[in-house]
Protein backbone atom coordinates (compact mmCIF):
# COMPACT_ATOMS: atom_id res chain seq x y z
CA UNK A 1 0.00 0.00 0.00
CA UNK A 2 1.11 3.50 -1.06
CA UNK A 3 2.12 5.83 1.56
CA UNK A 4 1.71 8.91 -0.01
CA UNK A 5 -2.18 10.25 -0.38
CA UNK A 6 -4.23 9.97 -2.89
CA UNK A 7 -5.44 12.11 -5.53
CA UNK A 8 -8.21 13.31 -5.57
CA UNK A 9 -10.11 12.60 -8.81
CA UNK A 10 -13.64 14.20 -7.90
CA UNK A 11 -15.17 17.44 -9.61
CA UNK A 12 -17.56 19.92 -9.72
CA UNK A 13 -20.41 19.07 -12.12
CA UNK A 14 -19.43 22.15 -14.80
CA UNK A 15 -15.79 21.31 -14.17
CA UNK A 16 -16.17 17.38 -15.43
CA UNK A 17 -18.36 18.58 -18.41
CA UNK A 18 -15.59 21.10 -19.34
CA UNK A 19 -13.54 17.91 -20.16
CA UNK A 20 -16.09 17.15 -23.32
CA UNK A 21 -14.90 19.01 -26.36
CA UNK A 22 -17.05 19.94 -29.11
CA UNK A 23 -16.91 17.03 -32.07
CA UNK A 24 -16.12 14.50 -29.26
CA UNK A 25 -17.49 10.70 -28.94
CA UNK A 26 -20.03 10.56 -26.00
CA UNK A 27 -20.97 7.00 -24.65
CA UNK A 28 -23.57 6.99 -22.41
CA UNK A 29 -24.62 4.66 -19.59
CA UNK A 30 -27.40 3.31 -18.22
CA UNK A 31 -30.85 2.54 -20.26
CA UNK A 32 -33.68 3.29 -21.45
CA UNK A 33 -34.83 5.53 -18.39
CA UNK A 34 -32.51 4.12 -15.64
CA UNK A 35 -29.20 4.90 -14.26
CA UNK A 36 -29.23 7.94 -17.14
CA UNK A 37 -26.12 10.66 -16.49
CA UNK A 38 -28.68 13.41 -16.79
CA UNK A 39 -26.49 15.83 -14.51
CA UNK A 40 -23.55 15.80 -17.02
CA UNK A 41 -26.21 15.91 -19.99
CA UNK A 42 -28.08 19.12 -18.72
CA UNK A 43 -24.50 20.62 -17.71
CA UNK A 44 -23.00 19.58 -21.84
CA UNK A 45 -26.19 21.67 -23.00
CA UNK A 46 -25.89 24.47 -20.87
CA UNK A 47 -22.17 24.93 -21.66
CA UNK A 48 -23.10 24.86 -25.57
CA UNK A 49 -21.68 22.03 -26.66
CA UNK A 50 -22.08 20.92 -29.83
CA UNK A 51 -21.32 18.46 -32.30
CA UNK A 52 -21.16 15.20 -30.51
CA UNK A 53 -20.86 11.88 -31.35
CA UNK A 54 -23.74 9.76 -29.07
CA UNK A 55 -23.05 6.34 -28.67
CA UNK A 56 -24.98 3.80 -26.17
CA UNK A 57 -27.31 0.84 -26.18
CA UNK A 58 -31.23 1.89 -25.92
CA UNK A 59 -31.69 5.22 -24.45
CA UNK A 60 -34.14 8.12 -24.23
CA UNK A 61 -34.34 11.31 -22.56
CA UNK A 62 -30.65 11.82 -22.56
CA UNK A 63 -29.79 11.49 -26.25
CA UNK A 64 -33.23 13.15 -27.10
CA UNK A 65 -32.35 16.66 -25.24
CA UNK A 66 -28.87 16.53 -26.66
CA UNK A 67 -30.43 15.90 -30.01
CA UNK A 68 -33.28 18.78 -28.98
CA UNK A 69 -30.48 21.56 -27.79
CA UNK A 70 -28.58 20.56 -31.12
CA UNK A 71 -25.32 19.47 -29.41
CA UNK A 72 -25.27 16.44 -31.21
CA UNK A 73 -24.50 15.66 -34.91
CA UNK A 74 -24.78 11.47 -34.58
CA UNK A 75 -26.25 9.31 -33.14
CA UNK A 76 -25.12 5.85 -32.35
CA UNK A 77 -27.67 3.83 -31.01
CA UNK A 78 -30.00 0.37 -30.96
CA UNK A 79 -33.43 2.44 -30.05
CA UNK A 80 -33.77 6.11 -28.65
CA UNK A 81 -37.59 6.53 -27.41
CA UNK A 82 -39.53 6.17 -23.83
CA UNK A 83 -40.69 2.27 -24.25
CA UNK A 84 -44.89 1.05 -25.38
CA UNK A 85 -46.16 4.30 -23.19
CA UNK A 86 -45.14 7.16 -24.93
CA UNK A 87 -43.16 6.04 -28.02
CA UNK A 88 -40.18 7.28 -29.90
CA UNK A 89 -38.19 10.19 -28.53
CA UNK A 90 -39.84 13.13 -30.26
CA UNK A 91 -36.83 15.49 -31.02
CA UNK A 92 -34.80 12.68 -32.19
CA UNK A 93 -37.09 11.05 -34.65
CA UNK A 94 -37.94 14.62 -35.59
CA UNK A 95 -33.91 15.08 -36.54
CA UNK A 96 -33.93 11.92 -37.59
CA UNK A 97 -36.75 12.37 -40.03
CA UNK A 98 -35.67 15.49 -41.40
CA UNK A 99 -32.18 14.76 -41.62
CA UNK A 100 -30.50 17.42 -39.31
CA UNK A 101 -28.54 14.19 -37.79
CA UNK A 102 -26.80 11.32 -38.57
CA UNK A 103 -28.51 7.83 -37.52
CA UNK A 104 -26.12 5.00 -37.46
CA UNK A 105 -28.84 2.76 -36.06
CA UNK A 106 -27.74 -1.04 -34.57
CA UNK A 107 -28.69 -3.36 -31.95
CA UNK A 108 -27.78 -3.86 -28.52
CA UNK A 109 -25.89 -7.44 -28.75
CA UNK A 110 -23.97 -5.85 -31.52
CA UNK A 111 -23.30 -2.42 -29.59
CA UNK A 112 -22.35 -4.13 -26.40
CA UNK A 113 -19.85 -6.75 -28.36
CA UNK A 114 -18.21 -3.77 -30.03
CA UNK A 115 -17.59 -2.20 -26.33
CA UNK A 116 -16.48 -5.45 -25.18
CA UNK A 117 -14.00 -5.32 -27.76
CA UNK A 118 -12.68 -1.93 -27.21
CA UNK A 119 -12.61 -3.32 -23.22
CA UNK A 120 -10.59 -6.79 -24.07
CA UNK A 121 -8.39 -4.91 -26.48
CA UNK A 122 -9.04 -6.65 -29.57
CA UNK A 123 -9.48 -5.71 -33.16
CA UNK A 124 -13.01 -7.32 -33.27
CA UNK A 125 -15.71 -9.43 -32.33
CA UNK A 126 -18.27 -11.46 -34.63
CA UNK A 127 -21.91 -11.08 -34.26
CA UNK A 128 -24.62 -13.06 -35.87
CA UNK A 129 -27.78 -10.69 -34.90
CA UNK A 130 -27.70 -8.18 -37.65
CA UNK A 131 -27.00 -10.66 -41.01
CA UNK A 132 -29.54 -10.07 -43.56
CA UNK A 133 -30.51 -6.49 -42.26
CA UNK A 134 -30.37 -3.19 -43.77
CA UNK A 135 -27.97 -2.41 -40.43
CA UNK A 136 -24.98 -3.55 -42.34
CA UNK A 137 -25.13 -1.26 -45.02
CA UNK A 138 -25.41 2.25 -42.40
CA UNK A 139 -22.32 0.60 -41.01
CA UNK A 140 -19.03 0.07 -44.14
CA UNK A 141 -16.75 -1.12 -41.29
CA UNK A 142 -18.98 -4.60 -40.65
CA UNK A 143 -17.80 -7.13 -42.55
CA UNK A 144 -18.49 -10.23 -43.08
CA UNK A 145 -16.09 -13.12 -42.12
CA UNK A 146 -16.10 -17.18 -42.42
CA UNK A 147 -15.75 -19.04 -38.88
CA UNK A 148 -12.64 -20.89 -39.30
CA UNK A 149 -13.65 -23.88 -37.18
CA UNK A 150 -17.52 -24.37 -38.60
CA UNK A 151 -17.32 -22.15 -41.58
CA UNK A 152 -20.16 -20.21 -40.59
CA UNK A 153 -21.12 -16.51 -41.63
CA UNK A 154 -20.57 -13.89 -39.07
CA UNK A 155 -20.33 -10.56 -39.22
CA UNK A 156 -16.91 -8.75 -37.55
CA UNK A 157 -17.26 -5.74 -36.14
CA UNK A 158 -14.80 -3.17 -34.44
CA UNK A 159 -14.23 -1.62 -31.32
CA UNK A 160 -16.93 0.91 -30.69
CA UNK A 161 -13.83 3.16 -30.24
CA UNK A 162 -12.30 2.61 -33.83
CA UNK A 163 -15.90 2.98 -35.03
CA UNK A 164 -17.16 5.94 -33.38
CA UNK A 165 -15.31 8.31 -35.77
CA UNK A 166 -14.70 5.78 -38.82
CA UNK A 167 -10.81 5.85 -38.22
CA UNK A 168 -10.63 1.85 -39.50
CA UNK A 169 -13.20 1.98 -41.84
CA UNK A 170 -11.60 0.14 -44.40
CA UNK A 171 -8.07 1.09 -43.71
CA UNK A 172 -9.00 4.83 -44.08
CA UNK A 173 -6.13 6.07 -41.17
CA UNK A 174 -3.79 3.59 -39.15
CA UNK A 175 -5.16 1.96 -36.13
CA UNK A 176 -2.71 3.63 -34.17
CA UNK A 177 -4.37 6.60 -34.93
CA UNK A 178 -7.31 5.86 -32.38
CA UNK A 179 -5.33 6.97 -29.63
CA UNK A 180 -5.93 10.73 -30.14
CA UNK A 181 -9.72 9.80 -30.37
CA UNK A 182 -11.60 13.09 -27.97
CA UNK A 183 -13.34 9.71 -26.50
CA UNK A 184 -15.50 10.18 -23.31
CA UNK A 185 -17.67 7.89 -21.04
CA UNK A 186 -21.02 9.71 -18.80
CA UNK A 187 -22.02 7.06 -16.11
CA UNK A 188 -24.26 7.73 -13.35
CA UNK A 189 -23.51 6.03 -10.20
CA UNK A 190 -24.48 6.19 -6.18
CA UNK A 191 -21.51 6.01 -4.84
CA UNK A 192 -17.68 7.37 -5.30
CA UNK A 193 -14.19 7.65 -3.87
CA UNK A 194 -11.27 10.27 -4.02
CA UNK A 195 -9.28 7.88 -6.29
CA UNK A 196 -12.33 7.99 -8.77
CA UNK A 197 -13.54 4.16 -7.79
CA UNK A 198 -17.22 3.91 -8.86
CA UNK A 199 -20.34 1.83 -7.66
CA UNK A 200 -23.10 0.73 -10.03
CA UNK A 201 -25.08 -1.45 -10.80
CA UNK A 202 -25.76 -0.96 -14.56
CA UNK A 203 -23.57 -3.53 -16.73
CA UNK A 204 -23.92 -0.67 -19.91
CA UNK A 205 -22.32 2.04 -17.03
CA UNK A 206 -19.28 -0.25 -16.26
CA UNK A 207 -18.76 -1.25 -19.77
CA UNK A 208 -18.95 2.44 -20.97
CA UNK A 209 -15.86 3.16 -18.16
CA UNK A 210 -14.11 0.64 -19.29
CA UNK A 211 -14.06 1.85 -23.11
CA UNK A 212 -12.98 4.96 -21.16
CA UNK A 213 -9.82 3.16 -20.07
CA UNK A 214 -9.03 2.17 -22.88
CA UNK A 215 -9.10 5.88 -24.71
CA UNK A 216 -6.80 6.54 -22.06
CA UNK A 217 -8.10 7.45 -18.67
CA UNK A 218 -6.40 5.69 -15.78
CA UNK A 219 -7.56 2.10 -14.54
CA UNK A 220 -9.44 2.27 -10.99
CA UNK A 221 -8.06 -0.14 -8.63
CA UNK A 222 -10.55 -2.84 -7.16
CA UNK A 223 -11.98 -1.96 -3.59
CA UNK A 224 -14.94 -1.05 -1.49
CA UNK A 225 -15.77 2.65 -2.73
CA UNK A 226 -16.62 5.23 0.04
CA UNK A 227 -19.40 7.68 0.17
CA UNK A 228 -19.09 10.54 -2.09
CA UNK A 229 -20.31 13.93 -1.01
CA UNK A 230 -22.96 15.31 -3.03
CA UNK A 231 -22.44 17.03 -6.25
CA UNK A 232 -18.74 16.71 -6.34
CA UNK A 233 -18.38 13.40 -7.69
CA UNK A 234 -18.23 13.63 -11.56
CA UNK A 235 -20.75 11.59 -13.27
CA UNK A 236 -22.22 10.45 -9.70
CA UNK A 237 -24.87 11.22 -7.50
CA UNK A 238 -25.60 10.76 -3.79
CA UNK A 239 -27.29 7.95 -2.78
CA UNK A 240 -31.04 7.16 -3.08
CA UNK A 241 -33.30 8.34 0.32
Amino acid sequence: MSLHPLADKRARLADAAALVTDGAVVALGGGLSARLPMALVRELIRQGRHGLHLVGSAHSIDVDLLVAAGAARRCEESYVGFEQDLGLAPAYRRAAEQGTIEVAESCCATILAQLRAAEMGLPFLPVRGVRGSDIVSLHPEYTEITCPFTGETLVAVPPLAALALGLLVRGARPAWSLAALPLFALAWAWQGSLAGEIAATALTALACVALAERAGAPRRRAGRPARARPNRAAGSAPPPA
